[in-house]
Parts: structure tokens; C-alpha cells; sequence
């Protein structure tokens, strides 16, 4: 399929999970002959970059979001910066405007990022989070959703990284308060990583760290304390794409960043991996078939439901950052040894994407 298409695809800021699963995405525009651009902040960008070197790149300002050092302060710290993020809301579109005069997109994908549509192109939302759940207030979470609903509606189509059975996402893509004119595009799995063959298996212990700070250094240092107390070797790594650096320190090696396949490599080596409750990161393993110690980011709703979503589909193990012994959870996943569901690659989006692309 030949396109001749110009289009735009724009990932939201909050940690790097958002950049990743856009990768395939851009890979099959890349494939069928579309004239690709890639915006975001300078992380994302210095991210994608990396993979596609090739395409265009284009400045959007990021949400910025701050978050709580503890996890009962998160909701209210978020719901303190809804004026802030409806102003870059407003900004991104004000940019988007101004590209659209330059470059004359025919395709744009925002991966939840509100203000990215435009007449004269198709507009194409991305979201696994059609039904934000804030179990502190049904109140708030009726009004966050309405509102949520109210800008993902102005899109032309909405695709959803996650299956029709919502095996991945579960009440986080739930329709119930969802009335779209158009049915949802679900897209499978979104991991930009490829199985791979030959790969030697090592004793060391992967740490992926990701999403936002201050929670995302608060985890590193955890686990680094705990660690080099521990009879182990340890792989971290950073999720810092802008920084290219690798160091060793006693039983742990850190490294800022990795590429997709020697992130890959990593994943099918290593004894036990450890991390984030990322939606992306998930669909990596789940991509590769592989099991993990997960850690939702406290006071992040979204990690912390999927976290008992996948500890009661006995998916993979789930430990609380507040209460995190790493001796004692490393012996709790040698005992047990949970096996993610198998589920098969089929290039979902692929088909799904061909779909909308002949509709345009």
C-alpha cells in the first residue's frame, strides 16, 4: 500500500511509555510511503529520534505535569494543575495551527494529547484511558470523564492499544459512559520490540525505571539501596533517552538508555525483570512473553487498577513501592513464577490502520 500522505504524530509527555508505543505506528506510515513528521518535548523527541532519524521533527511544548511525592497528595496535586494543563491544551493547538500552514498534514495522530486536531486532516486520538478511574470521588470521576469524553469526541476516529476483550487495559477502556458515533479501532498490541532468537540468559536482575518524577527517582533509589546489599547483579535502566551513559557501581550497572533491540536483549537475558505498572511496558513483556515483578507508581489510579487487575488475572507480581523489601520479593518470584497470557502477535494495527487509511 502506497499512501502519499503527510502526516503528523504527536505523543503525550507523561514518561516515555506514550514515545514507545507510537513506534510501530510511525514504522507503518514510514513503510507505506507517508511523509512522516514526529512532535513532542525535547525527551520525547530526543527518543524517537534515536529510532527515526530519517523523519521531521517538530517542537510541542509538554504538559509539564508536577507530581506528589506521596501518594495521598497526588489527586490533589493534579486536580491543582487542570488550569494549567487546559492553557497547553490551548497552546498545543495554537502550535498545531501555525505547522499546519507550513506543512499542510493530511494525518494527524495525537496519542492523548487533546488540542492536536485541525481542519483540512484526518484526526486520529489514541487512548487507553477512555474511562479515567478515581475511586477517592465517583463525583470527580464522573466530571473527569465527561470531560475526557468531551475532547475525544471532536476526533474523526479513536484507536485504542489493546484488544477487543480489553484483555490489557480492562475497565480502563470500558465504553459503558462512551457514546461515539463511531465504533472504536482497537489496535492490539503497540510494543515496538521484536522477539528475538539466540539469546544466552544471565543471572542479573533488570530494573526498568519510568514514568514521572519525583516517583521515579524515589523508586531508583529504593531499589539501589536495597540492592547493593544483596548477594546479586543488577541491571538499571534509567529512562533517560536525552543522556547517553553507562556505570558501574559495585553489583549495579546503570545505563541511561537503550535502544528497542538491545532493550530487547536485555529483557529475554535477564533472570528476573522488575518495574513500572507502565501500560507500554507491560505490553512489552506481554509482547515477548515474559514475567515481572511490577510496582505501580503510588497515587498514579491507573497503575495502581491495573496493578490488582493483573495481580487477580495472576499475570504478573505486584508490589507496593510504600512497603518494597527487594530480598523478600525476589524470593516470593523465585517460589512462584507467574507466566504471562500468550498472546499472538498479529500485527493487529496493521490491518486496522489500512482500514481507516482507505476510509480517508
Amino acid at each position: 500500500m502506497s499512501l502519499s500522505k503527510k502526516v503528523l504524530i504527536v505523543p503525550l509527555d507523561w514518561g516515555l511509555g506514550h514515545a514507545t508505543r507510537c513506534m510501530p505506528l510511525i514504522q507503518f506510515f514510514i513503510d507505506a510511503g507517508c511523509d512522516v513528521s514526529i512532535g513532542g518535548n525535547k525527551k520525547t523527541n530526543a527518543l524517537l529520534k534515536q529510532e527515526f532519524p530519517a523523519c521531521t521533527f517538530l517542537y510541542f511544548q509538554g504538559y509539564d505535569m508536577e507530581y506528589s511525592q506521596s501518594a495521598s497528595g497526588f489527586l490533589l496535586k493534579m486536580m491543582a494543575q487542570t488550569p494549567k494543563m487546559l492553557g497547553r491544551i490551548i497552546k498545543e493547538k495554537r502550535q498545531l495551527k501555525a505547522y499546519m500552514h507550513q506543512h499542510k498534514f493530511d494525518i494527524i495522530l495525537s496519542d492523548n494529547r487533546f488540542g492536536l486536531r485541525a481542519k483540512g486532516a484526518s484526526n486520529i486520538f489514541m487512548t487507553h484511558q477512555l474511562n479515567v478511574l478515581l475511586p477517592q470521588s465517583r463525583l470527580l470521576q464522573r466530571l473527569t470523564n465527561w470531560m475526557n469524553h468531551l475532547f475525544i469526541k471532536r476526533f474523526d476516529y479513536v484507536v485504542v492499544p489493546d484488544y477487543a476483550n480489553q484483555l490489557m487495559s480492562g475497565e480502563l477502556t470500558s465504553t459503558v459512559s462512551f457514546k461515539e458515533k463511531k465504533p472504536l479501532n482497537y489496535l492490539g498490541n503497540l510494543s515496538r520490540l521484536k522477539r528475538l532468537d539466540g539469546i544466552i540468559p544471565s543471572k542479573k536482575i533488570l530494573v526498568i525505571l519510568s514514568g514521572p518524577e519525583p516517583q521515579r527517582s524515589m523508586l531508583e533509589e529504593k531499589i539501589v539501596a536495597q540492592a547493593q546489599d544483596l548477594d546479586e547483579q543488577f541491571v538499571i535502566l534509567q529512562a533517560k533517552p536525552e543522556v547517553q551513559a553507562q556505570t558501574i557501581k559495585n553489583n549495579i550497572a546503570f545505563i541511561s538508555h537503550l535502544d528497542s533491540t538491545k532493550l530487547a536483549q536485555q529483557l529475554l537475558q535477564a533472570d528476573i525483570i522488575i518495574s513500572r505498572t507502565g501500560y507500554s511496558t507491560v505490553m512489552d513483556l506481554i509482547k515477548l512473553g515474559l514475567d515481572a515483578i511490577l510496582i505501580p507508581t503510588p497515587g498514579q489510579t491507573e497503575q495502581e487498577y491495573l496493578g490488582d487487575y493483573y495481580a487477580k488475572q495472576h499475570l504478573f507480581q505486584i508490589e507496593e513501592q510504600a512497603t518494597f523489601d527487594l530480598k523478600k520479593a525476589l524470593e516470593v518470584y523465585r517460589a512462584n513464577h507467574l507466566a504471562p497470557r500468550p498472546i499472538v502477535d498479529n500485527e493487529l494495527y496493521k490491518l486496522v490502520l489500512a482500514k481507516i487509511m482507505k476510509e480517508i
